[in-house]
């Protein structure tokens, strides 16, 4: 007698070797994206949503002429 011998003992095993296949594979993008520097620019980060890139009035008239 097997451990998937049901189809619910099936399931399981597939979903647990899912879950440890995706944290796995979490943990080794993690790993990566630190010795990479993918996290060194925080400070610049923090300010991106500040530079919104809105046209000011002048450039907005300029596209309704368009």
């Amino acid at each position: 007698m097997t451990l998937a011998s049901t189809p619910q003992a099936a399931l399981l095993t597939v979903w647990v070797t899912f879950t440890v296949v995706a944290l796995l594979g979490i943990v080794a993008a993690l790993v990566w994206a630190v010795r990479s520097g993918q996290f060194s620019g925080q400070d610049r980060a923090r300010h991106l949503p500040l530079e919104s890139g809105i046209p000011d009035e002048e450039s907005r008239n300029d596209l309704k002429e368009i």
